[in-house]
């Protein structure tokens, strides 16, 4: 019996940053064979219309009726996350808006690997890394630049309202509740007395009795005329026509 040697080369899977789960309505014993997942690997390359080495399968588990196989593209760059490329791929899969499995990728994978269900998973590089806690507490610095604009503020209104306050003053002419009294009202013995215009007291006095002969403003009535006609008289002239003088037959 003849022998030969020969060496066998394993090559390190590519590393990936997203996994793509595809549920089948095929028995697990079929993917088994070779023949049938070389099959399965090209027509889902065709589907996504690379090549067959640019698909990896990275698990497959499943059961009599149905299984679920795992994979991920060669051709997404691994260290960083690519979402454009991500995001072709499962636009490829699925719908926007439901993210449903499209009828179109399904005739495309062909009915001997019908699929019931597609999933897309990010890992590695496309995985939300810890965000380092920044400190947010203000300095003093921007203490005094917050509290400097409230400082000017309370200042200008301070200075309003003592403006205000100046500007609605009485002065010493003037007085709320203070009686008024004119200068003909003013007795001669007052120190006020000979002032030409209106002045306030500090208390209420009787204004002085002033006779109407006193009185330089006083004027009396005009005399009545005795012989004067009395209104509603005979020299009245009516407005109606008088009657002719009655002649006797």
């Amino acid at each position: 019996m003849a022998s030969a040697p020969f060496k066998v080369s394993v090559t390190p899977s590519f590393p990936f940053n997203h996994i793509v789960s595809l549920e089948l309505d095929t028995p697990i014993a079929r993917l088994s064979k070779p023949s049938s997942l070389s099959a399965f690997v090209h027509q889902l390359a065709h589907a996504f219309r690379s090549k067959p080495d640019a698909i990896t399968i990275r698990n497959i588990t499943g059961n009599a009726t149905k299984s679920l196989v795992t994979w991920s593209n060669n051709t997404v760059p691994h260290k960083i996350c690519a979402h454009p490329a991500l995001e072709s791929i499962r636009h490829t899969m699925l719908t926007r808006q439901r993210s449903q499995t499209k009828i179109e990728f399904v005739k495309q994978v062909g009915s001997q690997f019908h699929v019931r269900k597609a999933h897309m998973d990010l890992t590695g590089s496309c995985l939300d890394k810890e965000v380092e806690p920044v400190s947010t507490a203000p300095t003093m610095e921007a203490a005094d630049q917050a509290a400097f604009p409230w400082t000017v503020f309370f200042g200008v209104l301070i200075l309003v309202l003592l403006l205000t306050i100046l500007i609605e003053k009485p002065s010493d002419y003037m007085g709320k509740g203070m009686p008024v009294v004119f200068p003909e009202e003013v007795a001669e013995d007052v120190e006020m007395a000979h002032a030409a215009t209106p002045m306030l007291t500090k208390e209420e006095r009787p204004p002085l009795k002033v006779s109407q002969h006193e009185n330089p403003l006083y004027k009396p009535p005009p005399p009545l005329a005795a012989a004067s006609p009395r209104v509603g008289s005979a020299a009245t002239v009516p407005n109606q026509r008088m009657p002719p003088t009655y002649v006797p037959p």
